[in-house]
């Protein structure tokens, strides 16, 4: 039988502030995808981020957890040019097989000086069901 991609909603967020080197959530309530089979429990996580690092920023770390706080996945750490707007694609496993969930995305920035701005930030989880 052939599997399919159910694919969420996106969620948006535009002008989030990410602090020196707070870890900041800058995306928060997306939802888990819904699929009709109950083996349909994985989940990847995928958006981008168009982001100014702030000043001295050499790079950008992504982190992506589930509602509870619990991160899953490597930190994906992006080498960026302080102050210059850039896009960062990134992708998330989760296999816990937690339903009835929904995802954040956390940023860091490393030697920032001064805050950046996420200008704008989409998301969204699927799965193959």
């Amino acid at each position: 039988m052939k599997s399919k991609m159910t694919r969420g909603p996106s969620v948006r967020a535009l002008a989030v502030n990410v602090p020196t080197t707070s870890a900041t959530i800058v995306l928060s309530g997306i939802p888990a995808a819904r699929g009709s089979s109950a083996a349909f429990q994985d989940q990847t996580i995928s958006g981008v981020l168009n982001i100014t690092p702030g000043t001295a920023t050499t790079a950008v770390t992504v982190r992506c957890k589930n509602q509870g706080g619990t991160q899953f996945g490597t930190s994906q750490v992006h080498t960026v040019a302080a102050a210059a707007p850039q896009n960062i694609a990134f992708n998330f496993q989760d296999v816990s097989g937690l339903v009835n969930t929904s995802y954040q995305i956390e940023v860091q920035q490393t030697a920032a000086t001064a805050n950046g701005t996420v200008n704008e930030i989409v998301a969204y989880a699927g799965g193959e069901d």
